[in-house]
């Protein structure tokens, strides 16, 4: 019987669809919590022969984006200066584009190699305070059991990622599903996250819906409005950019790699 990773309660059966263009799979919505998921994804080691999908194009401009949205959170929580490791984080392009503006970023993936940031790899880096985690959610055959270990490694205050989530009905022929790639197997809604930063005793704060926060401690109603308004966030953008800009850790890097 198939069940949700999230609150373990049982999931119908909601519709089937062919995955990688061979697979009929079905797919699962959870009535407690509202994730769909896939069956048990027997495919992913098929789709992923490459870690990154040649059909994702968008790629730069998603982290050049995510770069300046971790840069306005961080400096409004004042948590500019800390620690952050992006796991998942690919070929490392945000942890080089956070770098480049002060952000002591490392990066950690399974599964791709870190072209852009290996010198800064993540897996053993101490004192974290902020885990990034974009374009993750979506691939985890168990979220929980991920963030639990993750968590537990790094033990961060704060959790900045991003998924695409849906409301109440599950959207017909929505390109998130990403059926041609068979790499997108769980889909949430907002109240799907809101159970699962409850279940790691972390709060749980949505600024749209694609990006959302975990944090350990409360964010005041002002500083979470300066996040979530995307015009008062792009203002503060550019201000943090062009502050930033003394503490990029361009040159330093530089200097540490050469000195090896």
């Amino acid at each position: 019987m198939c069940k949700c990773p999230i609150d373990s309660n049982t999931v119908d059966f909601i519709f089937q669809e062919k995955v990688l263009g061979k697979y009929n799979v079905n797919y699962y919505k959870c009535e407690h919590c509202g994730i769909i998921k896939t069956e048990t994804p027997h495919w992913l080691d098929e789709a992923y022969s490459d870690a990154i999908a040649g059909s994702d194009i968008g790629l730069l401009e998603r982290n050049n984006y995510n770069s300046k949205m971790v840069l306005t959170i961080l400096s409004l929580l004042n948590r500019i200066h800390d620690r952050v490791v992006d796991t998942a984080g690919g070929y490392g392009i945000l942890t080089r584009l956070l770098r480049d503006r002060g952000i002591h970023c490392y990066s950690s993936d399974k599964y791709c190699t870190n072209m852009f940031a290996s010198d800064f790899c993540g897996d053993d880096t101490q004192d974290v305070k902020v885990l990034l985690a974009f374009e993750v959610m979506e691939h985890l055959p168990d979220p929980l059991a991920f963030l639990n270990e993750t968590l537990f490694k790094y033990d961060p205050e704060l959790l900045i990622f991003s998924t695409q989530t849906f409301t109440e009905t599950p959207p017909e022929n929505w390109w998130y599903y990403s059926f041609h790639t068979g790499q997108h197997i769980i889909f949430y809604q907002p109240k799907s996250l809101a159970v699962l930063a409850d279940k790691l005793g972390f709060n749980y704060y949505m600024i749209n819906d694609s990006y959302h926060i975990f944090s350990k401690n409360k964010i005041s109603k002002f500083k979470f409005f300066l996040i979530k308004n995307k015009i008062t966030r792009m203002f503060l953008n550019v201000v943090f950019e062009r502050t930033a800009k003394p503490r990029s850790l361009l040159q330093s890097d530089y200097d540490e790699i050469i000195s090896k």
